[in-house]
Parts: C-alpha cells; sequence; structure tokens
C-alpha cells in the first residue's frame, strides 16, 4: 500500500471538508447562534493545522506528483531519445 499517496490525499479530503464546514458555521454567525460555532469551529482548526503539518513535515507531493530529484536532475535533455537530432 502507498501510504504516502493515501496521507496525501486524506490531507486533501481535511482541508476540502474544514472548508466546506465553513459555511454551516457562518449560517450559525448570521441567524445568532453563538453557542453552536464552537462545534464548528474546533473540528476546522483541527483539520486545518493537521494538514499543514503534514505537508510541512513530509513536503514530497506538491501539485499532486512526487517529487524525486532536483531541478537540475527533473529538467528536460535538448536530446530526444527517439533518434532525431
Amino acid at each position: 500500500m502507498n501510504y504516502k499517496m493515501v496521507g496525501f490525499v486524506l490531507g486533501r479530503i481535511f482541508l476540502i471538508e474544514a472548508a466546506l464546514m465553513l459555511f454551516p458555521m457562518g449560517c450559525a454567525a448570521i441567524y445568532g447562534e453563538w453557542a453552536s460555532i464552537p462545534a464548528f469551529l474546533i473540528p476546522v482548526l483541527i483539520y486545518f493545522v493537521a494538514t499543514q503539518m503534514k505537508r510541512k513535515i513530509r513536503p514530497e507531493f506538491e501539485n499532486g506528483k512526487e517529487e524525486t530529484g532536483t531541478e537540475a536532475e527533473t529538467e528536460a535533455d535538448p536530446e530526444d531519445d527517439n533518434g532525431e537530432q
């Protein structure tokens, strides 16, 4: 099992879930239900902090790709491997 990819996908899911929980929290604030706001705010903060900690600790995946080498190694070669020059 590819644990790095599972962690990456779960991090994205948690970030989306945190963003979607802001809408009901905003509705609760509009209608003056101040007692229910912490029920939305605490999980949002936990999801956001967990996602950011994962990104800071293990930044292998950026933009959905695994970074394997340095910039010099990943640059395209000027010659094609198909026999043309």
